[in-house]
């Protein structure tokens, strides 16, 4: 530990003599108590934290998860509601106040100069979301670094950024509580399908449900709930989430129940509904989280949850090339889904939403100038808890950093000003040279989706977006002129490796082509030849054929892009998908 802090001073001396990126994810309350020493620049200000500066809000005290600075003069006081709010206000203070930019897990922007502190100023601020959570490695890797996002959906080994707030984004624990690999034989059959229909194309998670009918699968998910409150005894909240499929039962007494809707919630609601009360009678208080997805995402007017259930609802087919200030026809589905859950339903909505191209990680969905207004959208309906979907374990994909840093600051606070934020990211973290080019890139990227008027989702490929392989040329024309101008080697291999998305554009035509003749015939939906088949022969046998080490990350960019060059002649691509 002491060896490491005093790596960390080395880098804080050395910001102070040269405007710099110090590498590292810095404890933010450490950093300004580092900053305000004694002999320092600011060293002249007294800071009062915590409750020390309890005198300066008693007459107006401090709403739950509010935070809350005030420069008076030379004193600087900093609260919050909870220690972790106090924490978020460090962070807030040490952005706003001073320009210091965390900008990723190992990376944060300090100034050589700092700007004068003004004689009085008084911050307060609620953010829209109450509970902020992204599924991104970069975050959810890094407890530091998700802190410093102003994030709380994580809970963690250190006291501090412990877990707030007990509320738990749901996830697919169907797949735990009934695992299909350990109840797949029994007898009768648990699930929406036999063994012999599941293939081993896909993963079986997305092939089956169980049969929320059957009292066997009520009695199983029942007990494991029971003895997981029971292991956790300070527990809130517990989840049924249901499988990530859309094959859900059909067998007699579900169908009863459906009737010609096809609609699962006329089994899932009564399932979920006697397995909370269950719970709750029989052991004790406890909230019940649930998925409104895929199927489960319409609503029935004659049936609702009972007073025990969480709802996170999933908008997982919205259009991301339009937001929603534009009703186009997903956004009409989700605003009548909404107003459906919100007749008949008067429990808590949370919301889980998809904010990048899932399925194809190097391509990107033309949605950052999106994001303010979808989120604002759904604030507004009601859900102020966000579980946000991002790159997931591809931490290695195009504009990930990106994505992460402005979808946390917006989750914080909506009313930012979006474009200063993405320059503000682009000065620090590509180089100020390069930011024009790049702004405008995103711009282009964006206006190309738009001018389309194609309405593709979280599960699409380039076509779906709009782009034609003849984009490619400028965008990458773009690409390469931010590289041109920018002489900081590592800054130069970052935009080098924003290259694969219009690449990745430049095959789109010819790889659809060939591969829906190829396969037509056959059984297997294309949308998994497509995305699976392109991954296998473009990225693994590339790096494989190549002396690549991975493809995920650390490779040699511009051995890559030549490749991708000689790629796009007809008989190389005929070659390698043989």
């Amino acid at each position: 530990m002491y060896i490491k802090k005093r790596f960390f001073l080395l880098f804080l001396l050395i910001s102070f003599l040269f405007e710099a990126n110090i590498y590292a994810s810095p404890n933010a309350e450490s950093l300004l108590k580092e900053l305000f020493k004694p002999n320092s620049s600011l060293g002249n200000y007294r800071l009062l934290i915590g409750k020390k500066a309890e005198k300066q809000i008693k007459s107006k005290p401090l709403s739950e998860y509010e935070i809350f600075y005030k420069i008076s003069n030379d004193n600087i006081y900093i609260s919050g509601y909870s220690d972790l709010d106090i924490y978020y206000a460090i962070v807030c203070f040490l952005e706003n106040e001073l320009n210091i930019h965390f900008l990723t897990k190992d990376e944060v922007f300090i100034p050589k100069f700092f700007p004068k502190l003004p004689n009085a100023k008084e911050f307060r601020h609620i953010p829209p979301f109450k509970w902020r959570s992204t599924y991104s490695k970069s975050l959810s890797s890094n407890e530091t670094f998700s802190a410093n996002m102003k994030l709380n959906g994580y809970t963690t080994k250190n006291p501090l950024f412990r877990q707030q707030n007990t509320t738990k984004y749901v996830h697919h624990t169907m797949q735990d509580l009934l695992p299909w690999n350990q109840y797949k034989n029994h007898k009768p059959n648990l699930f929406s399908r036999p063994v012999h229909e599941i293939t081993n194309r896909q993963s079986h998670v997305y092939q089956v449900q169980p049969c929320f009918t059957n009292q066997t699968v009520k009695k199983i998910v029942f007990d494991k709930l029971k003895a997981q409150m029971l292991s956790n005894p300070k527990e809130t909240k517990v989840n049924i989430g249901i499988y990530d499929s859309n094959y859900f039962c059909n067998c007699p007494s579900c169908a009863k129940l459906q009737g010609s809707s096809n609609n699962p919630n006329y089994t899932f609601i009564p399932f979920a509904n006697e397995i909370a009360s269950r719970l709750n009678k029989e052991v004790r208080p406890i909230k019940v989280g649930v998925f409104a997805y895929l199927k489960t995402a319409d609503p029935v007017p004659e049936l609702s949850y009972n007073e025990f259930i969480e709802v996170q609802y999933c908008p997982i087919a919205s259009c991301q090339v339009h937001d929603m200030t534009t009703m186009c026809e997903s956004h009409l589905k989700i605003v009548d889904q909404i107003e459906g859950w919100q007749k008949n339903f008067d429990g808590k909505i949370d919301l889980w939403y998809y904010g990048v191209n899932f399925n194809n990680s190097q391509l990107s969905a033309p949605n950052f100038f999106n994001y303010q207004q979808d989120l604002i959208f759904y604030n507004n309906a009601g859900m102020d808890r966000i579980f946000m979907q991002l790159s997931g374990p591809a931490a290695d994909t195009s504009w990930h950093e990106l994505r992460d840093y402005l979808t946390s600051q917006l989750m914080w606070d909506l009313s930012i000003d979006v474009p200063q934020k993405i320059k503000i990211f682009l000065k620090y973290y590509y180089g100020e040279q390069a930011v024009p080019y790049l702004f405008e890139y995103l711009k282009t990227y964006q206006k190309i989706a738009l001018k389309s008027n194609q309405h593709g989702h979280c599960h699409s490929e380039a076509s779906d977006y709009g782009f034609q392989a003849s984009d490619y040329t400028k965008l990458l024309k773009i690409l390469k002129k931010a590289r041109s101008h920018t002489t900081d080697l590592k800054k130069r291999k970052r935009i080098e490796k924003l290259f694969a998305e219009p690449y990745r554009i430049s095959l789109e035509d010819f790889i659809q082509l060939q591969f829906k003749n190829k396969y037509e015939r056959t059984n297997i939906p294309w949308s998994q030849i497509y995305k699976y088949r392109f991954r296998t022969i473009f990225f693994r046998n590339f790096c494989q054929n190549n002396g690549i080490n991975s493809y995920r990350g650390h490779i040699d960019l511009i051995q890559m892009y030549e490749y991708w060059d000689r790629l796009l002649t007809r008989s190389v691509i005929e070659e390698e998908i043989k």
